[in-house]
């Protein structure tokens, strides 16, 4: 038989090693969110991309990423020149928020008519940069002026 230490030993380790195991799967879980956000980004900016390229309802179609109210961040498809009324909305999960667009601020990405380059008047890049909070995990989505659109993640 076993005795009542090598029990509670082996309980114990048991124990830890169950710690250990959850809290690798929730922080993977808490991952996942941080790359599938960047994912549905991507997405979103390809669909208003196409949308303007094919002229669907005549316009031009953008992407406003709103970091505004801190509880809400969210990324949303508009069609026309300007962001009014969004045709898409996409609220960012609890534990992924925005670091570009900063806090209270806005981005919008509009895209050009049948060349699916951006139409802004920035000379640059656009970067929209997520971070899963209390880490350094970091996702970036990029848009050149030419409008080619890139994912990287970070650490």
């Amino acid at each position: 038989g076993f005795t009542l230490i090598e029990l509670l030993l082996a309980a114990s380790i048991a124990a830890i090693l169950g710690a250990l195991i959850i809290s690798a799967q929730v922080q993977s879980s808490r991952a996942r969110a941080l790359t599938g956000s960047a994912e549905k980004i991507v997405t979103a900016l390809y669909a208003a991309q196409s949308q303007s390229l094919t002229q669907e309802k005549g316009s031009s179609w953008g992407v406003r990423f709103s970091h505004t109210d801190p509880e809400n961040p969210f990324f949303a498809i508009f069609d026309g020149p300007a962001y009014v009324t969004p045709t898409s909305t996409t609220y960012l999960p609890a534990a992924v928020d925005f670091t570009a667009p900063s806090q209270g601020a806005t981005t919008d990405i509009l895209f050009k008519q049948l060349t699916g380059a951006r139409d802004d008047e920035v000379g640059g890049d656009i970067t929209i940069t997520l971070r899963l909070e209390n880490t350094t995990l970091t996702e970036s989505v990029t848009v050149s002026k030419a409008g080619l659109i890139a994912r990287a993640a970070s650490q």
